[in-house]
């Protein structure tokens, strides 16, 4: 199959250069294979097709199933910007698959149920993904809400965390692999008793609550939940999954977002003259007190 590239073609890298033929041109835009020396970096990102792509089949072969010539050209065609990376634990990829980060960690040999979450938050949106290694179905994604109150990056992920739990049944063991190390910090604050830990000064209690909630039907159920923080973007399929679900999560619908009830803490405050004015997520005047004087158990110096 021989392709024209396009006019305007985006520069290539070294390692997309390095095995281009002279004589044969191909379209752009278009990603079929790892990028070289992928397994080193945990890389799984899909580099630009440069080359001419040619079948070769057994000269016994005199007929090509029309699904197999499918199956090939939409491989080729594809623009996706990641590899699928499936894990396969039989014969050789076993020993790859249980040398990575995940592996060593026991992940892809868990007695009980191993899952990925992720969040994403771009754009003015969040989204939240979870992803079940092993399971039937393709994973659960949900959109965040009370993106009026300002978004950011643990938010979502906390939303992952939920999904997570709530796909866990209580009759399994569960290791919950998070890139997010700040998100892991909050939620072993209520590990134990005797902590000081609130959820009146927190910004996702909403969400917060929900955890603790399910963590707690865990452990009076007798059952382990292991939370572990691994690497983000480094090629484990657990977790490339997990982001892709937390992105398609950010495209639901408004009215299908979860998560959505506004608050009254404080999102913004202006000075007018010497006095301080608070406003609320409405844009609507919470309060105004001037220099000095305090109020809601805030105070302003001159």
């Amino acid at each position: 199959m021989k392709r024209k590239k396009k006019e305007h073609e985006p520069s290539r890298t070294e390692d997309e250069a390095e095995n281009d033929a002279p004589d044969d041109e191909v379209e752009g835009g278009r990603r079929a294979c790892r990028q070289k020396g992928w397994w080193k970096r945990g890389d799984v990102e899909a580099k630009l097709n440069t080359v001419n792509m040619t079948a070769w089949v057994q000269k016994e072969c005199d007929i090509i199933e029309e699904e197999a010539l499918t199956k090939l050209q939409e491989a080729w065609d594809s623009s996706e910007q990641k590899d699928e990376c499936i894990v396969c634990l039989n014969d050789l990829e076993r020993a790859y698959w249980t040398g990575t980060e995940i592996g060593q960690l026991g992940g892809y040999g868990f007695q009980g149920v191993t899952l990925g979450v992720d969040g994403s938050c771009k754009d003015g949106r969040m989204g939240s993904g979870c992803y079940k290694f092993g399971g039937k179905g393709e994973g659960k994604y949900a959109r965040v809400g009370r993106e009026g109150e300002g978004t950011c990056s643990n938010r979502p992920e906390f939303g992952g965390v939920v999904l997570a739990l709530q796909s866990a049944a209580l009759s399994e063991d569960t290791l919950l692999l998070c890139d997010n190390e700040a998100v892991l910090c909050v939620i072993r604050k209520w590990v134990g008793q005797g902590g000081k830990a609130t959820l009146a000064t927190a910004p996702d209690a909403d969400i917060l609550r929900e955890i603790i909630c399910l963590l707690t039907q865990r452990v009076r159920a007798g059952r382990a939940t292991f939370l572990i923080k691994v690497k983000s973007h480094r090629g484990e399929p657990i977790n490339e999954r997990a982001d892709t679900l937390a992105e398609e999560g950010r495209t639901i619908s408004d009215d299908d977002k979860r998560w959505d009830d506004r608050t009254d803490r404080i999102i913004g405050r202006s000075r007018c003259g010497k006095g301080t004015r608070a406003y609320d997520q409405c844009g609507q005047t919470a309060y105004a007190t001037p220099s000095g004087n305090r109020r809601d158990g805030l105070n302003y110096r001159k």
